[in-house]
């Protein structure tokens, strides 16, 4: 962003202004939801355990993530309306700003728990996964071949292949319908050697929307990987999408 705006002829245009917020935007809802799921995970862990390290490190988390909605909020005052509706109901409606009071009240809430907590353990398991819980997670690069349908018949069943170029243990279908009203379906597909089968069923296909789906590919060590994925710049369709003929 910080190379956009040195290089865009006139920033203040509203076509750069409208394209520029919304990737900060995007970027802020990022780390917001990193931090949250962070703040989860070490809450959970927090639950399980009694342990005041994992709690710590938990509000630590949820602080990250209150200060990102903040970031957001301030950056879209006088950008977008005061308040923006989407939907039935106040969780649909809105501003940002409006949200933050809720979540200092729920970080209060999780930071009335501290004296309630045992003291931090200095070793065994629970250090460990905090740490875990709380690093950095290698990127997981899938192996394999894949030629997306270009489009597919309405009522008919989709076959796919996937072609893997490493040894997996279950490889898992997942698709949906381009409608955000919909949520993913799987299934788990069928190997021959490194060669996996799976099917989108005829009566999900039989609809007007493109379907999208990618293959989630497990390992003999209780990895995971996606396919296609990101990439190694993060910056591919982590999915294919195939179209009703017309």
């Amino acid at each position: 962003m910080a190379l956009a705006e040195s290089r865009a002829p006139e920033p203040k245009r509203p076509e750069y202004r409208r394209l520029a917020t919304d990737i900060a935007v995007q970027a802020d809802l990022g780390r917001f939801f990193g931090a949250k799921f962070r703040a989860g995970v070490l809450y959970h862990i927090f639950e399980k355990t009694g342990d005041r390290a994992a709690l710590e490190a938990s509000l630590k988390c949820y602080r990250g993530a209150r200060d990102a909605w903040a970031a957001m909020a301030d950056r879209t005052q006088g950008v977008y309306l005061r308040s923006i509706t989407f939907g039935p109901g106040r969780p649909m409606s809105g501003h940002w700003a409006d949200r933050l009071k809720n979540i200092d009240t729920d970080i209060a809430r999780v930071a009335a728990k501290l004296d309630s907590a045992k003291p931090a353990q200095t070793d065994g398991l629970v250090p460990r996964v905090i740490k875990e819980a709380t690093g950095r997670p290698p990127q997981r690069v899938a192996d394999g071949r894949h030629n997306a349908p270009g489009k597919f018949q309405r009522g008919q069943a989709i076959a796919l292949e996937f072609a893997a170029g490493r040894d997996y243990s279950a490889v898992q279908l997942l698709y949906r319908r381009v409608n955000h009203a919909g949520r993913w379906q799987s299934a788990p597909m069928q190997s021959s050697g490194r060669l996996w089968r799976g099917t989108i069923p005829a009566d999900y296909a039989d609809s007007a929307y493109s379907i999208q789906y990618y293959f989630e590919l497990r390992e003999p060590a209780a990895s995971a990987g996606l396919f296609p994925g990101l990439g190694e710049q993060r910056d591919q369709q982590p999915y294919f999408v195939v179209r009703a003929l017309s």
